[in-house]
């Protein structure tokens, strides 16, 4: 087999090599043209420059980018590694942050055979070429065929009119993910009564669908709806006023936004802009992770988003945040954990804070078919005092704490139990939307169901012995505070004498005659001075003559001897 000459030379003198030639030539010049095309118009994409690869194309001001994009956090993921998905994020910031996402539950695996382009329907698509299959389009019905896909310095991209762009067909703004760019539609369509939504992403690392969601009330009111699960309401922005929404009223005070409700026969849908036309100001709306709905501001100067604005106010006021078995705390370092005899069900999407597999019980109840056969002790409960109670209690037969608690223990389904005022109530099943350290609406003792080995008795021996220790503890503080006291009272009381009499108080010190020491005051009056007259009465033995009449006699007669013989 020949070898073609260099095309730049001579011409390929082996037929063979000239036919190779002559048909790779159109090929290679399309390829090229189509790169330099790519190269030269970065913000669109035609139907001859498909996206694929690490290729991107973005918005004139250099705003926002389009392309293949991985989760940071993804290759350590329960879904898996190496997951890809179309998406658009800021492209004049450190720190990547997509604002919307293709193909949230539908990841590509090797973006080179992958690419996003214009179909012949028109329609913008995104094609497995190895598998020859569609795995995401716009999916609209438009007069033309000829459109281009243009990123805009709004954070959108557009499906347009090939020759006229101003003909918009489709916007990606208008069909957000998880995040709500200015300018955006949040709407309902009054014609299908289809609602868009804000649904958050399952984990850090997951773009694929979460259990909250924000949309505007489908039946038709003015107020927002924060959802768990599509089915329970756990917050609401009241009805718009035409100023704010009445349960947001810190909408009226001068943001950087300005806000617009829009309500028609054909759609209503709320609007908000910037009101400083500074490119360098970034703002977004967010359905977190957590279930809140958070307004988040760029700080250049920190190179960071801020918080501006978010609700419900409270973490743990998002329903069933924790999941199954799992409880709330706003006092916590880490929110979410589970109760008493539960471990995380997956911890590795723990880490990525999503909470919603729950927790799973560490040990079977007794009566459970797969509990331990020579677990023979009765299952106990556990007191959560001060919890705001779970949902979907049920009302048991009951007169009294103890009547309330047989009543669990012959169900095996039940769980945990109550009784208050209100009388006795049980849950089968799961528990949901625990809290501790609540005081709020709903708060009450929950007394959890766990197997007896979850809760051991305490050992005899040990409290016993506890027990003496205290009680000696307690007697030799008692000890010691009454000597205390005594000898402050013998003080006091000389010092009370010394100040009756009027004289000079000496206060002698010596063994008692158990061994203990005393003090016995002895008042030396001033005729002491005199030592002739203190030895006279030292030497007839009269010296209880010189005691001052005020003592009453109340002095030792051994120490007031003593005490004359030192002055004579």
């Amino acid at each position: 087999m020949g070898y073609c000459t260099n095309p730049g030379s001579h011409p390929p003198s082996n037929p063979a090599c000239s036919s190779k030639f002559s048909f790779m030539s159109p090929l290679f010049f399309l390829l090229l043209f189509s790169q330099i095309l790519l190269c030269a118009a970065v913000d669109t994409i035609n139907s001859t420059t498909p996206l694929s690869g690490t290729q991107k194309i973005v918005s004139p001001g250099n705003k926002f980018a389009l392309g293949f994009y991985s989760p940071p956090q993804s290759n350590t993921a329960s879904s898996g590694s190496g997951n890809y998905y179309i998406a658009i994020w800021y492209s004049n910031i450190p720190i990547q942050t997509t604002v919307w996402t293709a193909t949230t539950d539908m990841p590509v695996s090797e973006p080179t055979t992958t690419s996003l382009e214009i179909a012949t329907d028109g329609n913008l698509v995104l094609f497995d070429q190895a598998e020859n299959r569609r795995l995401w389009s716009t999916n609209v019905s438009m007069g033309s065929n000829s459109t281009m896909a243009i990123m805009r310095d709004s954070g959108s991209l557009d499906l347009t009119d090939a020759s006229n762009s101003s003909i918009i067909y489709w916007r990606s703004i208008d069909h957000p993910t998880n995040t709500w760019l200015p300018g955006g539609k949040l709407m309902l369509n009054k014609t299908t009564g289809v609602s868009q939504r804000l649904v958050s992403w399952k984990n850090n690392a997951d773009p694929s669908p979460g259990l909250f969601s924000l949309e505007l009330d489908p039946n038709g009111t003015s107020q927002y709806f924060i959802q768990w699960n599509e089915s329970i309401t756990y917050w609401t922005s009241g009805t718009w006023n035409g100023v704010y929404f009445s349960s947001v009223p810190e909408m009226a005070s001068p943001y950087i936004y300005d806000f617009q409700f829009v309500n028609n026969a054909a759609e209503s849908y709320f609007i908000y802009s910037m009101t400083m036309k500074d490119d360098s100001i970034l703002s977004r709306s967010v359905i977190h992770v957590n279930g809140q709905i958070r307004q988040l501001s760029w700080v250049d100067s920190s190179q960071q988003w801020i918080l501006f604005w978010s609700q419900p106010r409270m973490q743990c006021d998002v329903y069933a945040l924790c999941g199954a078995y799992g409880s709330c705390n706003i006092n916590a370092l880490s929110f979410c954990n589970c109760i008493k005899g539960y471990s995380q069900k997956v911890q590795s999407d723990w880490d990525l804070q999503d909470y919603s597999g729950g927790c799973k019980r560490n040990v079977p109840l007794q009566c459970q078919p797969n509990s331990n056969s020579g677990q023979t002790k009765p299952d106990k409960f556990y007191t959560m005092a001060g919890v705001r109670l779970p949902d979907n209690a049920q009302s048991a037969a009951g007169t009294s704490s103890r009547e309330c608690e047989v009543a669990c223990l012959n169900n095996c389904s039940c769980n945990a139990y109550t009784y208050d005022s209100s009388g006795c109530f049980v849950w089968h099943g799961v528990l949901v939307n625990l809290q501790e350290e609540y005081s709020g609406n709903g708060v009450g003792t929950l007394f959890l169901r766990l197997a007896a080995s979850e809760l051991p008795d305490p050992d005899p021996k040990k409290s016993k012995t506890a027990i003496i220790g205290g009680v000696a503890a307690v007697l030799i503080i008692l000890a010691i505070v009454m000597f205390f006291l005594f000898q402050k009272r013998r003080r006091d009381r000389a010092l009370r004498i010394s100040k009756t009499a009027g004289g000079t108080l000496i206060a002698f010190r010596r063994n008692g005659d158990h061994g203990e020491d005393a003090f016995f005051p002895t008042l030396v009056a001033s005729t002491l001075s005199k030592k002739k007259l203190a030895a006279s009465k030292l030497h007839e033995g009269d010296v209880q003559t010189l005691l001052d009449p005020r003592l009453k006699g109340d002095a030792n007669p051994d120490e007031l001897t003593r005490a004359c013989s030192e002055q004579s």
